[in-house]
């Protein structure tokens, strides 16, 4: 593969292709600028007032009721209450 790549630079591998070389003095002349132009004015800045207009409404405030810091505790915890009133209605059953 390598033999059939090696060529020498005086051989033309392509053929009937057309010249795309450019004379620069066929390119046209640039074009500067005389003096940079004017900034344009920048857009006003709206304001608010010409689109909605708040209308306020009376404020007041509501009490809020404060939760003590500790939980009122109505019925205390008691992990054998369900055990103990099965044995309730077991004693119940045999009298």
């Amino acid at each position: 593969v390598s033999s059939a790549l090696d060529f020498p630079a005086s051989q033309s591998v392509y053929h009937d292709l057309i010249d795309i070389s450019i004379d620069e003095k066929q390119l046209p002349m640039r074009i500067t600028r005389s003096k940079d132009p004017e900034p344009r004015p920048k857009d006003a800045v709206p304001i608010l007032s010409d689109f909605f207009v708040p209308q306020f409404a009376d404020e007041y405030s509501v009490a809020v009721n404060n939760r003590p810091r500790t939980p009122v505790i109505i019925d205390p915890w008691n992990g054998f209450r369900i055990s103990d009133k099965i044995k309730g209605w077991k004693a119940s059953l045999h009298d």
